[in-house]
């Protein structure tokens, strides 16, 4: 089941925090935080992000919804939790740098022994 996590409201199409508060009251959603602030958006958070997969649709008025699902979007592309957190990408161990470029390696060299020194 898919469900409205956040909403977004662009300030160069006229939208205030005033504005946007009332339309959220409006139509009946209720931030569980303060607005987020980010360059032309305002961003109020409807529930916790704890989904797998988000879209986000965006309407002529200048509102965009995030839209979160545990299952996947058909016909969509789709930005997965695991690399997208929280609008950062995933902090991922040393082990996983290693085979990450030890596969780059490998495409383009093809296949053979590679050996990773790394400094602490």
């Amino acid at each position: 089941m898919s469900e409205t996590q956040a909403v977004l409201f662009k300030t160069p199409q006229g939208w205030t925090t005033k504005k946007a508060r009332a339309w959220l009251k409006k139509e009946k959603m209720t931030p569980i935080k303060r607005v987020d602030k980010s360059g032309i958006l305002l961003r109020y958070r409807i529930r916790e992000p704890d989904y797998k997969y988000y879209i986000t649709k965006s309407q002529k008025n200048g509102i965009n919804f995030v839209i979160g699902s545990n299952k996947p979007f058909k016909g969509k592309k789709v930005k997965s939790k695991r690399i997208i957190e929280r609008g950062r990408r995933k902090n991922i161990t040393q082990e996983e740098k290693i085979e990450k470029i030890k596969d780059k390696i490998k495409k383009k060299k093809g296949s053979g022994t590679i050996k990773v020194k790394l400094s602490t």
